[in-house]
């Protein structure tokens, strides 16, 4: 039995394999209804049939002409006899062999005739093997199934979009193998037609050798099925195309005069433009009559009256493409009668702004269009971005929703309007009249299943223009990676842009293979997130990320070890995608490295320790402080937090003093941390989940201290400082558990104090040898700067001053009573720090 297509659109996912009842060999496929033109196809295949056809309509044209010639000669005076009496013998010979191929012409067009409308034919009974599936099971003579799949037409453009060539496939694989019988067992099909996907499969589920290579090659099984399912969307298209004599092909032929009983409408052509069909964007390639969006289009438009309605979308975009799909339903005839010959206008928004600047040559120019649209009788009018639209008549002091309500209220005019969803509830909602006489259609982000064909289309379009071919991966890929790291946007628009990107990177990389990991390249490039292969230089740096880390946080192991393996997990790729990358709760005293740590954090994953947004939450506790934060429920000011992270999706978030904020800050962040995302003060998501969020406290500070004045490890005694804080009730249970890890941060010994000391030393030390100056560090002046620069309640903090006070005052003055110049070797004694 055959099981129904999972979410991907594949059968026999998620280890659903089939239920087997029969062998190869009981499979009568002489009375399956396409048996005949499978052994026609094998004999004389559909291309050859096509390169013949081709090559006798040129040879009858060159024949027909040449026995034209033939025979007409004896009727030109001017002609030698002699020409005219061998003309006159060999007419009959090409005569008889223009009727032969005349002959063979329309055997060919018999059995092209024949093969087509019996795969066309309609048949109740859909339980059995496709034709695709029935070529592969008829050549499969010897017995191996799986040779017959690899060595098909079919076949072998699936393995070419998983990336596997032909000659791979000869001397690596056909070559060894022992092959599967006939006596091998085969799924009953009870479910639906036995397709390219249910048979790949099917072979990945019996033949281990094959299975084995698939996965050695580093082929995913579900990239295996896409690709088969992608094969299958390829071919169920062309014998589409070839099915000349269907409705929707003979409905796609213009008629003659169609125009001439509808009125022209001039103005209108100078301030809009008609939308015909766009067979070049990824729009054109979505199933029309499956769309509930244009149906409902469709059915608002078919109306005599109240035949007026509004797109909403996720995006103006999104609304738009409902729009062309709709215009391609009417090019193509498959539409109700009542819209048929209908032509779609969309107004200019942009000339409309250039060319009207009054209110009188704005409302007069309206009307006339409005007049025209009107008179013509077959033009639906389109105003794209009503927000805009709107907004440019208000700037010229034009009630524009006042000029068109008698239009649209009497019936005579056909309108659509265009919005996204936010302002639809900002603008649309606050106007009853809007309300009253545009009817709503909401669009739906598609489905994965229905995206995914969309991207296969747009990845042939630009395989057709650019010397690429694109890799089911890179498709896969490039949904997976919109969605994950492209946080701006709605799918299938991110995705489509990421195709359309990746392919000036390969033809500069001069590379004509597509495949997962230049998806992969190109999202690196646009976020900075590392993602990919991990080569050798990265993993010897992963894999000694503490020793890194050591360099420049003293003294916190633990907090080290943490931030180390959240680092190797995020490369990895194992985490959840719908969190943040990672979260962590740093709590000890000030001044012993939690900073640090995060710039350290930063550095190591994205490559900068600039890439730091950063809150002192100790300036939110207030009552507004949760909307200075997101944003304001009135007006159009956004929050600080969501500005942030719409302007750099991408870095660490780091959160100061985090138990100063107020508590509808802490409530918010308890969705963050689990969720990945909030709502901004216009409902919209803003997205947190391409950001590593580092809270760091002072709570707890006292216990910490206190364990190590007691000599005890303040590891050992995690547990019960939290259970303090928690009783103390600076933060709930609920938001400690949702952070990743929890550290609790040493106070710094004198040990520790040290080598802090010197690691800033030797950053001044950097600095100054950009001057050709070299500052020796010794032991006198490390203790020297610990002397002046510690302070048991700010850890190390104070030092950077002492540095800043003491050190380069000192360098300064040097310089300045010219004791060192350029070159010199600069001595600082501990006496001269006064």
């Amino acid at each position: 039995m055959v099981p129904p297509p999972c979410g991907h659109g594949h059968h026999f996912c998620n280890g659903n394999l089939p239920t087997y009842s029969m062998n190869i060999k009981s499979l009568n496929i002489t009375k399956h209804h396409l048996y005949p033109i499978v052994v026609l196809d094998h004999i004389l295949s559909h291309r050859t049939r096509h390169s013949v056809g081709r090559f006798l309509d040129v040879s009858i044209v060159i024949l027909f002409f040449a026995t034209i010639v033939s025979y007409g000669l004896k009727f030109i005076p001017f002609i030698d006899a002699l020409y005219i009496e061998q003309a006159t013998m060999i007419a009959p010979k090409i005569m008889g062999l223009l009727l032969v191929l005349i002959s063979i012409l329309l055997f060919i067009i018999i059995l092209e005739l024949f093969f087509r409308f019996s795969y066309f034919e309609e048949h109740e009974t859909t339980n059995e093997p496709t034709f695709d599936v029935l070529k592969i099971l008829y050549t499969a003579t010897d017995g191996d199934l799986t040779k017959s799949f690899i060595q098909s037409a079919a076949g072998e453009k699936i393995l070419l979009r998983c990336g596997i060539p032909t000659t791979a496939l000869q001397t690596e694989f056909l070559a060894k193998r022992s092959g599967i019988l006939f006596d091998a067992p085969f799924p009953e099909i009870t479910d639906g037609p036995f397709t390219l996907s249910s048979l790949v499969l099917f072979l990945l589920s019996v033949d281990e050798e094959f299975r084995t290579f698939i996965v050695r090659g580093g082929i995913r099984e579900p990239d295996l099925v896409g690709c088969a399912e992608w094969v299958m969307r390829q071919n169920a298209l062309a014998k589409k195309q070839e099915r000349w004599w269907s409705h929707e092909r003979l409905a796609a032929i213009p008629g003659i005069g169609k125009d001439w009983a509808y009125g022209a409408a001039f103005t209108l052509a100078r301030y809009g433009k008609e939308i015909v069909e766009r067979y070049d964007t990824y729009a054109s390639t979505m199933s029309l009559k499956d769309t509930a969006e244009v149906t409902s289009l469709e059915r608002i438009l078919a109306r005599s009256t109240g035949a007026d309605a509004i797109i909403v979308g996720l995006s103006e975009a999104a609304s738009m493409d409902v729009v062309f799909n709709f215009a391609r339903s009417i090019a193509r005839g498959i539409v109700t009668p009542e819209l048929e010959g209908k032509k779609i206008f969309v107004l200019d928004y942009n000339l409309i702004v250039a060319a009207l600047h009054t209110k009188d040559e704005y409302e007069t120019t309206m009307i006339t269009i409005f007049e025209e649209a009107i008179n013509a009788g077959n033009i639906i009018l389109v105003i794209s971005n009503l927000p805009a639209f709107l907004a440019h008549a208000r700037s010229l002091n034009s009630d524009v929703v006042t000029l068109v309500e008698p239009y649209l209220s009497s019936g005579r005019l056909q309108a659509i309007a265009t919005i996204d969803m936010d302002n639809f509830h900002n603008v649309v909602e606050q106007n009853a009249v809007l309300m009253s006489q545009f009817e709503k259609v909401v669009v739906t982000e598609p489905s994965e299943a229905k995206m995914v064909p969309i991207l296969e289309r747009v990845a042939e379009n630009l395989e057709s223009r650019n010397p690429v071919f694109f890799l089911y991966s890179a498709i896969d890929e490039a949904l997976r990676s919109a969605e994950n790291y492209l946080p701006d946007g709605v799918l299938p628009d991110k995705a489509v842009s990421l195709l359309i990107e990746v392919v000036p990177q390969c033809m500069q990389a001069h590379k004509v293979i597509v495949d997962r990991s230049d998806i992969l390249t190109l999202i690196k490039t646009k976020t900075n997130i590392p993602v990919g292969e991990i080569q050798t230089a990265e993993r010897e740096k992963l894999l000694s990320l503490e020793q890194f880390l050591r360099e420049r946080v003293v003294g916190q192991d633990e907090a080290i070890k943490v931030t180390a393996n959240a680092l190797r997990r995020a490369r990895a790729g194992v985490r959840n995608m719908k969190r943040p990358i990672g979260s962590a709760l740093f709590l000890g005293p000030t001044g012993v490295g939690k900073t640090e740590t995060v710039k350290a954090l930063a550095d190591l994953f994205f490559g900068d320790e600039k890439a730091i947004l950063r809150f002192d939450m100790s300036e939110y506790q207030t009552a507004d402080s949760l909307e200075r934060l997101i944003g304001f429920s009135e007006g159009e000011r956004a929050g600080t937090l969501t500005k942030a992270l719409k302007e750099r999706p991408y870095g660490v978030l780091l959160l100061d003093e985090f138990e100063k904020a107020n508590k509808e800050i802490l409530d918010l962040f308890l969705q963050v941390l689990d969720e990945g995302f909030f709502s901004d003060m216009r409902g919209k998501r803003v997205s947190a989940r391409n950001v590593i969020i580092v809270a760091t406290s002072n709570a707890g500070s006292e216990f910490i201290w206190e364990a190590r004045e007691q000599g005890l490890e303040v590891s050992t005694m995690k547990d019960k400082i939290l259970s303090k804080i928690i009783e103390r009730g600076v933060y709930r249970p609920e938001l400690l558990n949702r952070f990743d890890a929890v550290v609790l941060f040493n106070p710094l010994g004198e040990k520790e104090l040290a080598q802090i000391a010197r690691i800033m030393l030797q950053k001044l030390q950097k600095r100054l040898k950009e001057k050709n100056l070299e500052l020796v560090i010794t032991d006198d002046l490390v203790n020297a700067v610990i002397k002046h620069g510690t302070d048991p309640l700010f850890g190390a903090r104070p030092m950077n001053r002492a540095i800043q006070e003491k050190v380069e005052q000192a360098i300064a003055e040097k310089l300045i009573r010219g004791e060192i110049g350029e070159g010199s070797q600069v001595v600082i004694l501990p006496e001269e720090l006064i």
